[in-house]
């Protein structure tokens, strides 16, 4: 059976942050708006509970906070517990193997450069773009790389 979801949204609270044993655990919300609205009423928006585990939970926890944009992959986990007075419950909550930007960051953000990366980062994409000297495409119908 296949568990995987995408899932894009803004964090409604700076994430939290705790570590079991050498494990490092993210927990947090992101508001997703729905894509559809009936006539006349407003846009709504679905409130998800994620979690993320070890060097994904690290990442999220050092770079992402409260109205930043995240991109999600990871899986719908079922959560079943007893509560104080022995009534069964139940919670469906994302479990995120991977996160991404879905924004980028603005001038005067504590955790962005402005460009869309974290203060500290450049990507490197080499001088030719990654592609080897002398390198031309071949695209099946004669055609070349546009000059």
């Amino acid at each position: 059976m296949l568990n995987k979801l995408i899932m894009m949204g803004r964090l409604v609270a700076d994430p939290e942050m705790k570590t079991f044993g050498d494990a490092a655990v993210c927990k947090f919300r992101i508001a997703c708006d729905r894509d559809f609205t009936k006539k006349g009423e407003e846009k709504k928006a679905d409130f998800i509970s994620v979690e993320a585990w070890r060097g994904t939970a690290e990442f999220i926890g050092k770079w992402f906070t409260k109205g930043r944009t995240i991109v999600l992959v990871g899986r719908i986990q079922e959560n079943k517990w007893k509560d104080r007075d022995g009534n069964p419950r139940t919670e469906h909550i994302m479990v995120a193997e991977n996160a991404y930007f879905g924004d980028s960051a603005k001038k005067d953000d504590e955790n962005g450069g402005g460009d869309g990366y974290p203060y500290g980062f450049t990507p490197d994409f080499g001088d030719d773009g990654g592609l080897p000297d002398g390198f031309t495409p071949d695209f099946g119908d004669g055609g070349s790389w546009p000059q």
